[in-house]
């Protein structure tokens, strides 16, 4: 009996917050075949259907040393778990602390735009800023009414790190505000239905003027569109300060029906 009652307190232990033993003993209780065999039904059933363990299923640890390998489809750590052998699973949610393979993964979740960097030693991962600041957009349909060269942008893929702020507005157009001084990349392509200069304008103050009549002081890059079938692009990189305003600055020409308009901007790490 003795050994009966150490499977069943493991097998809770193992499955805390999975299965739900129907039956427990104290010492000297009388232990009814019929409970036992409740109990151990319900483990079974609950192996076979896939909801603990195994290769299609969700495992949850709770203060576990596992030294062979673990596989499952969904792993689950809400304390401390210890695993020396492989680790096999679709999704991991860390809320405690885990060692695996010798490997301390941290026990709290990262922020946005944070990632898992290894520590000095090489055991601990921790989480660290991951110093990716860019922001990409595409399909510029439109431009600013009071400012009429400058492109609006449709759709923002990539809105990443507080370095840059886009902001579309229906009459100055799309701006690209710099946050903090360093060096960016920048790239710009478009497409027309005729033949239109675009260029990349620095703090431009003649926003309603074609590209081809801007002082070049405010212009970063320049490119021309010659066919409606192709998009050109240019690209640039260099220093800016807090405070500087980059835009993407066209003829006004209309988008073509294949709209090739891209613009990244990004800064360096």
């Amino acid at each position: 009996m003795r050994i009966l009652l150490i499977l069943i307190l493991c097998a809770q232990t193992l499955f805390a917050g999975v299965v739900t033993i129907p039956n427990s003993f104290t010492n000297g209780q009388v232990a009814d075949a019929d409970d036992i065999n409740q109990n151990f039904i319900t483990l079974v059933d609950a192996i076979n259907s896939g909801n603990v363990g195994g290769s299609s299923g969700n495992l949850f640890l709770d203060n576990i040393d596992l030294t062979s390998t673990l596989v499952s489809d969904n792993l689950v750590i809400a304390n401390e778990a210890s695993v020396a052998g492989e680790l096999d699973v679709t999704s991991l949610v860390v809320t405690g602390q885990a060692n695996i393979s010798g490997t301390i993964f941290p026990s709290s979740q990262g922020l946005p735009n944070q990632m898992l960097k290894m520590n000095v030693g090489g055991t601990n991962l921790e989480w660290v800023d991951s110093n990716v600041n860019m922001v990409r957009v595409h399909t510029a349909t439109l431009y600013g009414t009071t400012d009429t060269k400058v492109r609006r942008f449709t759709n923002v893929v990539s809105d990443l790190g507080p370095a840059i702020t886009y902001a579309d507005s229906a009459t100055a157009g799309g701006t690209f505000t710099v946050n903090e001084d360093g060096f960016y990349s920048i790239t710009y392509s478009d497409r027309f239905v005729s033949p239109s200069h675009f260029c990349i304008t620095l703090n431009c103050t003649a926003n309603s003027t074609i590209s081809g009549s801007l002082s070049l002081n405010e212009v970063l890059a320049v490119s021309a569109s010659s066919d409606p079938d192709f998009s050109d692009s240019m690209s640039w990189s260099g220093y800016l300060n807090a405070g500087d305003v980059v835009r993407a600055h066209a003829d006004g020409a209309a988008s073509s029906a294949s709209n090739g308009s891209v613009f990244t901007i990004a800064k360096s790490p």
